[in-house]
Parts: C-alpha cells; structure tokens; sequence
C-alpha cells in the first residue's frame, strides 16, 4: 500500500489520478486507488520483476492563504510510504517529497496631488485590491502614504500568481482620506497603482458693467449640471463678487451658468 497525503499548503486540481504500467514489463491487474481527504491511497500494489507504475495527478499551490510565502519552498507531500507487505505493516518505506514555489512581485504605490495646499491632509489610506483574468478576489490590503514619505509606499513579495496560475493584477481600489467630499480621484497609467486626488474646485467670479467695467452688485446667477438641473443660486456683494460655496465642481463634468436678474440692466 502507498499512502500519500497532500501537502498544507496544496489542493487537487480535481480527483482524477491514473496509474500506469510503465515497466519493461507490463501489468495485467494494475493496483486501484482512493482520494480520501487528501491523502491518495494505493492498494493491491503487486509489483514484480522488470515491472514498475506511475501514479500521476495534478496539484495546485494555493498562494490566496493570508499566510502565503513568495519564493519559499513548500513540500507538495506529506510523510509518504510504501508497505510493501500488507502482513508486516511496521515496515514501510518513505518516498522521496518534492517541493514547489511561487514567485513575487512588489509593487510601487503614489499619490498625486492637484489641490490647494491647505487642503492637503498629511496621511492618506489606500485599499489595494487584486484579480485576476478569471476571478475576482475579496483580497485587500490598506497601505498609509505620507506627506514625509513622498506620497509614496511599497507592498513587498506579493503573490504574483493566484492559486490557478493566472497572473494577478493589482490595483487601488478606493482611499480613505479626510475631506473626501471636496476631492475626486482618478488611477493614472495601465497598471493603476498611482492615484491622482482633483480638489473639487468652487466656482468663484465677479461680474462688471460691459459699459464702464465697474462691479455690478445683487446680480443673480444660476449654476446647472450637465443635465440642465440646477444645483445652486447665488447673488453678487458689492464689489461684484459671487462664490458658490455650497457646490464644489467634479473634475470631467460640464456646467453651465446662466445670469437670471441684473437690476438697472437688460439680460
């Protein structure tokens, strides 16, 4: 009998395995087999001279545990043995345990700004997610960059491959930043691993006379979204001013603002 069990860190690729008779010469009643939580068991092993069997199946190295070690050998097997005599089960002989290995990748996160400075908070967190051609993975990690660390932070020895054998593709998923609200935020380059954050500028003007370019106060403005709704309504101070500081502008979208009441003057 040959017992056989999985390694930990291993599963079958499926239950299928196949003996075969590989020998000068061959087997007429060649030995049958089981998977029984993972541990491939051989029986009615009966193997004479110039006579020899392959026992294949296949594995995958499962690199999705949180515990996962890039470029650490792993044993494929557990304690491996052959009885060669069912009659004497004390005497076994252990086979030889291959090993396996996945390689890693580090991976490079920034952050970019275009804000006003005082807006600028001194730490942001970045959720890093990864998937990969076939499926999507819950797996995330939360990486802090800093204003003292150039806006910049390094994952070190990620699984480059998932469980698989597709190659994962990393990302940044959202962040968790104060005043979020005034900020949109865009993935820059294919492999979106720097994140740009876009102050959501307010919208601020002064308007004048077309006759003697003085400032025109109580002059009401409309602002509207791309959908022609209106988001906000504001009326210039004396000096002509006018800031809409209940909107702030997302980055890519189009505005209109129209000009509804001026007194003492046509529209």
């Amino acid at each position: 009998m040959i017992l056989d069990p999985l390694g930990a860190q291993f599963e079958y690729k499926d239950t299928k395995f196949e003996i075969t008779s590989v020998g000068e010469d061959s087997i007429d009643n060649l030995p049958t087999g089981k998977i029984n939580e993972k541990v491939l068991e051989i029986s009615n092993l009966n193997i004479g001279k110039n006579q020899e069997v392959q026992i294949h199946y296949q594995v995958r190295l499962n690199t999705e545990t949180d515990d996962f070690k890039t470029n650490y050998w792993y044993q494929m097997n557990g304690e491996t043995t052959l009885t060669p005599n069912g009659s004497n089960p004390d005497n076994k002989v252990n086979f030889g345990v291959p090993s396996a290995k996945s390689s890693g990748i580090n991976l490079t996160l920034e952050k970019q700004w275009l804000a006003n400075s005082e807006n600028i908070p001194e730490k942001v967190e970045l959720l890093i997610g990864r998937r990969s051609a076939q499926i999507s993975s819950d797996w995330t990690k939360i990486v802090t960059v800093k204003e003292d660390g150039e806006w910049r932070s390094q994952l070190e020895n990620l699984p480059k491959y998932s469980i698989l054998g597709e190659e994962f593709i990393y990302e940044i998923k959202d962040e968790i930043v104060s005043n979020s609200e005034i900020y949109d935020w865009i993935t820059i380059g294919e492999d979106k691993t720097t994140i740009a954050n876009i102050e959501k500028f307010r919208l601020q003007l002064i308007k004048t006379s077309n006759h003697d370019n003085k400032p025109l106060s109580e002059v009401e403005f409309v602002l509207k979204n791309s959908q022609g709704e209106e988001i906000d309504k504001a009326v210039t101070n004396e000096k002509g001013e006018i800031l809409f500081d209940k909107t702030r502008l997302n980055y890519g979208e189009e505005y209109q603002l129209h000009e509804i009441k001026s007194p003492g003057h046509s529209l």
